[in-house]
């Protein structure tokens, strides 16, 4: 069943930006921290909003105004979300431990790798105990948080679940996977 869309969810596409600068940057062997790139994804939206809007005040065209002014609404909205998030890791601290619940059936026990906005491993393979209870440790970083959790095992497909914010916050991350044969 999908889960509800949360208000952070329907304001995501600013860190989708952030994330896909970051990517570049990383492409070309930068490493950028998070709240840098947020910071600078910040500022050119600040600079776009405007530069658009000092255009859009001598405009004489309705239509036009209307496109421009939506422009820096969009943008703003950018910056406004970007700062929601800093302000939300301000007033709710993440905890440090990632804790949880896997269910799996058949031989063997899967491994779990927690990533991160770029897919890039934050720790070592977590314990998992014969009741599928598992704990990861991690040093939460502020704006950069887990993103995902990989599951694998030897012989079936890998896949990955969506690590929330409220499992950030201590909620159970529960788990149900199950052994498919690659195609």
């Amino acid at each position: 069943m999908e889960e509800m869309t949360s208000f952070l969810d329907i304001l995501g596409w600013p860190i989708k930006v952030v994330d896909s600068l970051r990517q570049v940057l990383l492409s070309v062997n930068i490493q950028l921290p998070a709240v840098l790139a947020q910071t600078l994804v910040c500022v050119t939206f600040i600079l776009i909003a405007y530069s658009i809007r000092k255009k859009a005040q001598t405009a004489k065209l309705s239509h036009i105004k209307l496109a421009a002014y939506s422009v820096v609404a969009a943008c703003l909205i950018g910056v406004i979300s970007i700062v929601y998030v800093w302000a939300d890791y301000a007033i709710w601290p993440r905890n440090k431990e990632v804790i949880g619940n896997i269910a799996f059936s058949g031989t063997g026990q899967p491994s779990i790798e927690l990533l991160d906005n770029l897919g890039q491993e934050l720790t070592a393979n977590a314990d998992i105990d014969p009741q599928g209870n598992f704990f990861i440790r991690i040093s939460p970083v502020f704006a950069d948080p887990p993103a995902k959790v990989r599951v694998e095992q030897s012989g079936c497909k890998t896949r990955e679940y969506i690590v929330r914010r409220s499992n950030l916050l201590g909620e159970l991350l529960q788990i149900n996977w199950r052994c498919d044969v690659p195609e």
